[in-house]
């Protein structure tokens, strides 16, 4: 899995984040969108940014100042920016 795919993966379970562990999310990704990775991962992953960002400034306002971290009961799904082909359709 790329290093794109692992932060995606990261933002998409946002929901298991603390506030802290947000804001650090944040500084990777600037990072990340700042190195010298290719251009279509980044062009990727910022394709899924809008709501991730609008999150990082409510906490920075302290407007989630109470958010609490949910842990999911499910195991987590990994997520990657390739079409997956279902088991069904491979067999034809």
């Amino acid at each position: 899995m790329s290093r794109a795919e692992d932060l995606f993966n990261r933002c998409y379970y946002i929901n298991e984040l603390t506030n802290e562990e947000i804001l650090e999310l944040e500084k990777e990704l600037e990072d990340f969108f700042q190195s010298d990775e290719p251009e279509e991962d980044k062009e990727k992953l910022g394709e899924h940014m809008e709501n991730f960002e609008m999150i990082c400034s409510a906490i920075r306002e302290g407007g989630l100042e109470n958010r609490k971290p949910l842990k999911l009961e499910t195991p987590k799904k990994r997520m990657t920016f390739e079409l997956e082909i279902p088991e069904f359709l491979k067999q034809k």
